[in-house]
């Protein structure tokens, strides 16, 4: 396990010999799936808790919370409508959007009315276990999220980087670039000081000292994920970093040939009729 920790740690620093070590071990996709699972719940484990606080909450107190939400709204809309220094008196019918103000007011009354219902139902297990249910569901389930989009994304990059004139087989490619997750860690100091954003004093600066952790964790990925494909498939940094950027441009690419066409298609149809 020491070894494991050192190595993971060295891939962080671009170490180029803790790469290769890792490259050499045995069931590398196993190692690259365990690898994924593992980090993203450690790095979900302040989400999680969040979660679990909501989840739990006793059915009058989250009744309470949406009560004052949709107040908050209605205060909101009540003001954008009729506060703002932007209306000029002659450029609206007041009566008109006293009107509004009243459907929209009567909609979200209704709309209020339900939710608190809701929250208010029974479950067939007490609210405790049920909340923690959820929780853990949704917790779960980001990590399996995680291990879908490393497989769909890896494939992608793989595909261009064989174009590109690189070569690999693709459990030992997915097993390479999972090292892109190790950084990742970072993220879970930045979501932990984020829940101090709220302390007057102190909350602007750990909340930009979040934001700064998160943006170098980010950064950091990218870095060792190149690395990664670069070490995987023989490509110097240059076609790495095309194989990666590769994908999201020609998935952008698609969408828009896509939309374009299912454009033309409703445009033939319109002359059609």
């Amino acid at each position: 396990m020491g070894n494991l920790l050192n190595t993971l740690f060295r891939t962080v620093l671009l170490d180029d010999s803790a790469y290769l070590d890792w490259r050499e071990s045995p069931n590398l996709f196993l190692r690259g799936i365990l690898l994924i699972l593992v980090v993203s719940l450690i790095t979900s484990l302040v989400a999680f808790g969040r979660d679990l606080a909501t989840f739990v909450k006793p059915a009058d107190m989250v009744a309470s919370e949406i009560e004052a939400g949709f107040d908050a709204a209605l205060e909101a809309m009540q003001t954008f409508m009729f506060d703002m220094p932007f209306w000029s008196p002659d450029a609206v019918d007041r009566q008109e959007m006293e009107k509004a103000m009243e459907m929209a007011r009567d909609s979200m009354q209704a709309s209020r009315e339900m939710a608190i219902q809701i929250a208010k139902i029974d479950a067939p297990l007490p609210r405790g276990i049920s909340g923690f249910l959820q929780a853990l569901g949704r917790w779960l389930s980001g990590a399996l999220a995680s291990v879908s989009g490393w497989i769909f994304y890896g494939v992608l990059v793989l595909i261009f980087a064989n174009l590109l004139g690189g070569g690999a087989k693709l459990p030992n490619f997915l097993g390479m670039v999972s090292l892109y997750v190790v950084p990742s860690l970072l993220g879970l100091v930045g979501a932990f000081l984020g829940l101090w954003t709220s302390i007057t004093f102190l909350g602007p600066i750990l909340g930009l000292l979040a934001f700064v952790i998160g943006l170098v964790a980010f950064v950091w990925t990218i870095v060792v994920y190149v690395k990664a494909v670069s070490v995987a498939t023989g490509l110097d940094t240059g076609k790495a970093v095309l194989a990666m950027i590769a994908p999201p441009i020609a998935l952008f690419v698609l969408g828009l040939l896509i939309a374009f066409l299912w454009f033309i298609w409703i445009a033939i149809l319109a002359g059609l009729s």
